[in-house]
């Protein structure tokens, strides 16, 4: 681990950045490149000696290798030394329900997973909490290295880096990919913002930088946009903090608008080189930046608007459909449109459906704000 005293700034083994406490003094830090690994290969049934976990082991395997084959090296790697261990229910986590009203029900240390024998009842969120720590698994290098996490030397002593980013893009992917099942208030902050993060970044381009467990080259992608390191040292710390006492919604807020502003600084240099033209810049700040920062919704790549007479319904497969209502025209051309129509004249049922999604959504964010 490298130290804070001498080197240069510009090396290609590592960055220096600075963080503000929440009494505002500088913490200075470095983040180290990712080791490279030699190629592992593995045949799973050598390893499978888990009795009831088993057939979750096998299946991750096969949806990892269908959706990241070019990222199976670390699950190679350390399936060959994983153990899973069993463990009762103690005073911390009895302490843990009282306070919160819920309990970390399995957690992940280097190639050792431990969980509450008591709490796997409910198979399902048993086999997705085994999924996602499996992806971390699947991610981690050594105990300096794991996912978006990185132990560091900072001014203050060593300290971990990128926790609630890693959490928050481990549960997303577990969601989309693996076991589909959304929790409720399971790391939900920490996946709006990794996915607005993805979206700088790419689908493809994070998943790597996830699964080599390279936090570097994930900080040198968004220093592209964003120029002031310093800044997105502030972005990884503050997605850390969501899940401590220091968690304010007026801290998510500010969060969402931080990474909003890199992608608008990438959209804008996209239209300065010509790779899309105004209307384009317009849709996409008002879909993935606006109702990002406002709602905190993360819009597919496949969302319609279509302009009715008197709103505007965005069409979404993850989102379902949502009114959307502004006094002002969109600055830009919507995908489709119908005029000629207003609520009144869409079939009933549609029509109760659409502004009961509307409603929702509005709850939905008065109580993330709680």
């Amino acid at each position: 681990m490298k130290t804070l005293v001498g080197g240069k700034t510009n090396s290609t083994d590592y960055v220096k950045m600075y963080y503000k406490t929440k009494r505002k003094s500088k913490v200075g830090m470095i983040i180290e490149k990712s080791p490279q690994l030699e190629k592992e290969e593995c045949n799973i049934s050598d390893y499978l000696s888990f009795e009831k976990f088993n057939s979750v082991i096998q299946e991750f395997e096969k949806k990892l290798e269908k959706n990241f084959k070019n990222n199976m090296n670390l699950f190679n790697k350390n399936i060959k030394n994983l153990k899973i261990n069993e463990r009762k229910m103690n005073f911390f986590d009895l302490f843990s329900i009282a306070r919160t009203g819920s309990v970390t029900r399995a957690t992940y240390s280097y190639n050792q997973i431990e969980y509450i024998d008591s709490l796997d009842n409910d198979k399902n969120k048993f086999r997705s909490i085994l999924m996602h720590e499996l992806l971390h698994m699947s991610s981690q290098k050594d105990e300096q290295f794991f996912g978006f996490t990185q132990r560091i030397e900072t001014t203050k002593g060593e300290k971990y880096i990128g926790i609630g980013l890693t959490e928050g893009y481990t549960e997303k992917l577990n969601q989309e990919y693996f076991s589909k099942i959304a929790g409720k208030n399971t790391y939900h902050e920490e996946i709006v913002l990794a996915t607005g993060i993805e979206r700088i970044i790419g689908k493809d381009k994070m998943a790597d930088f996830y699964f080599d467990a390279d936090l570097l080259n994930l900080i040198r992608y968004l220093n592209f946009y964003e120029k002031d390191l310093d800044e997105i040292a502030d972005l990884i710390i503050g997605i850390d903090r969501l899940n401590t006492t220091e968690y304010t919604s007026a801290q998510y807020d500010k969060l969402r608008k931080q990474i909003a502003d890199i992608y608008d600084k990438k959209l804008q240099l996209q239209k300065k080189l010509n790779l899309i033209d105004e209307n384009q810049y317009q849709r996409e700040k008002f879909l993935y930046i606006k109702q990002f920062i406002d709602l905190g919704v993360n819009y597919s790549e496949n969302t319609r608007i279509i302009e009715y007479a008197n709103f505007y319904l965005i069409e979404d497969e993850n989102n379902k459909n949502i009114i959307y209502k502004e006094d002002e025209l969109l600055k830009f051309k919507a995908d489709e449109n119908k005029v000629d129509k207003n609520i009144k004249n869409i079939k009933e049922e549609k029509a109760s459906l659409l502004v009961d999604e509307l409603e929702s959504n509005k709850t939905d964010e008065n109580q993330t704000k709680k």
